[in-house]
């Protein structure tokens, strides 16, 4: 009997295996293969030194695009957040209007909004990103949204994201970043009380807030 001693490819998942059909998914749609290519002589396969390893033409997924999957799996799995990865713009995001909704406020106003929804105890996680004085308040999502927010808020700028409305989340590849950020097994808070929270704070200023209108895609 003739030994094939012919070299044989084996394809190693290059995530842990819990998540492996997650990463498959995304890397396909990016033209990047989800494995590597392994050639094993005689039922052993190369070292990673190059002297008795071949991969093949399949590239491993890139570090940012990991992290990105990485992002996805634990906003998925952990919060239970339906999240969409952008490959060309290398973000995570996710859409208002289901299982959660958000209101973007000028800086000056969202640091005393956070502070009164931390004494009230109903604080949910907030972005902003660096270089931008603006902060999104996540919200639980509203059932029957208003067509506008009240006067008084549309003249400082704050204002609600329309359903549909894809919102950057933090993830290793820069920013965004989170303010206040997400909690386990956490309730996110009421957009009526994130909305009546900004009504007082506005109301005590008197309306004396000079803010400029943020760009059309932030935080979408």
């Amino acid at each position: 009997m003739v030994r094939d001693l012919s070299p044989r490819k084996r394809y190693v998942p290059i995530c842990e295996p819990e998540h492996t059909a997650t990463l498959i998914g995304t890397l396909w749609t990016t033209g990047v293969s989800p494995f590597r290519t392994v050639t094993a002589h005689n039922g052993r396969c190369g070292d990673h030194d190059g002297r008795s390893n071949a991969f093949g033409d399949a590239a491993p997924a890139p570090e940012w695009l990991r992290n990105l999957v990485g992002a996805r799996i634990h906003y998925e799995e952990d919060l239970g957040w339906p999240v969409t990865i952008e490959v060309e713009s290398h973000r995570v995001v996710i859409a208002t209007g289901g299982v959660l909704d958000a209101v973007v406020m000028p800086v000056g106003v969202a640091e005393s909004v956070l502070v009164e929804l931390r004494i009230a105890l109903q604080v949910g996680p907030v972005i902003t990103t660096p270089g931008v004085d603006w902060w999104t308040f996540l919200t639980a999502p509203v059932a029957l949204r208003p067509k506008a927010l009240p006067a008084e808020l549309s003249a400082v700028r704050v204002r609600g994201l329309a359903a549909g409305t894809r919102v950057t989340l933090p993830s290793e590849t820069g920013s965004p970043y989170w303010i206040e950020p997400p909690r386990r097994r956490h309730c996110l808070p009421p957009w009526p009380v994130v909305v009546g929270t900004t009504r007082r704070v506005v109301s005590r200023w008197g309306g004396h807030l000079a803010c400029q209108q943020p760009p059309l895609d932030q935080a979408a």
